[in-house]
């Protein structure tokens, strides 16, 4: 397992011990993905001390929230760019790899919409533009359209007034769904495993689908667990290459 990001990563967290302790190898580096000789580079080194790559990961996530009309050239770029030309870096750089996977992580913003994020929203929607692209070029793919995570990760990070709760009561109030760290798990094996089959390539996390009668506040955490619905579009009896938009199939973990 290799990783990298374009901040000062920690290269001595808890998780990367204990993963270690499985017999996992990880290498842990700086680089940006919006750079194709950074990504390069990186290829090149991951190579000349691991074994072949199995697979690549574009979790980027960059936010600059206002309105399309207060929006500058500026805020369209800084959020773009790590998903966009991230993501097309990452394909060019990693085509002649045989991948088991190649999975971008989009947002389930992408799918409802959020009138503050028309930038997010169209750097995940490319996303999976890239990912049936990719499909039509007989290459693994698969994109997650992923639901607010609880527990770890940026919303577990907010410092701003209110903080985590504030932001989960917002999150909860839009009938968004809360994906915990072990629904996480579950989703990303589901996403590699669908990267070089013949289904959709695209799975839709954290819309709540059953809000009569119920609210997110009395729901106990097991609850979660087990009504943690995620879809993904499938072929059912349309004729093959040919996605009915009416198809869906829902999962619970």
């Amino acid at each position: 397992m290799a990783t990298h990001n374009n901040k000062n990563p920690n290269k001595d967290g808890l998780w990367k011990k204990d993963l270690e302790s499985l017999g996992a190898s990880i290498v842990i580096e700086a680089a940006d993905v919006r750079n194709k000789q950074d990504v390069i580079n990186l290829r090149n080194q991951i190579l000349s001390i691991m074994p072949p790559i199995g697979g690549v990961v574009n979790g980027a996530m960059l936010q600059s929230n206002c309105f399309f009309s207060d929006m500058t050239y500026d805020a369209l770029l800084k959020v773009l760019e790590p998903k966009v030309d991230g993501s097309v870096v990452l394909d060019e750089v990693f085509s002649t790899d045989d991948l088991d996977f190649f999975l971008l992580f989009s947002s389930i913003s992408a799918v409802v919409g959020q009138p503050f994020q028309a930038n997010y929203d169209a750097a995940n929607n490319f996303m999976a533009g890239l990912v049936f692209q990719r499909r039509a070029r007989n290459l693994p793919a698969s994109v997650v359209h992923l639901g607010p995570i609880i527990g770890l990760g940026f919303i577990q990070n907010i410092d701003s007034s209110g903080g985590c709760e504030a932001m989960v009561s917002t999150l909860r109030g839009l009938n968004y769904m809360l994906v915990s760290e072990r629904e996480l798990h579950h989703i990303l094996a589901e996403a590699i495993l669908i990267g070089k089959s013949d289904e959709p390539p695209e799975i839709i996390t954290g819309i709540e689908t059953d809000t009569n009668n119920r609210t997110a506040e009395s729901r106990s955490q097991s609850e979660f667990d087990i009504d943690a619905i995620w879809n993904r579009r499938v072929e059912s009896s349309t004729p093959k290459g040919r996605l009915d938009p009416h198809s869906w199939l829902a999962l619970a973990l």
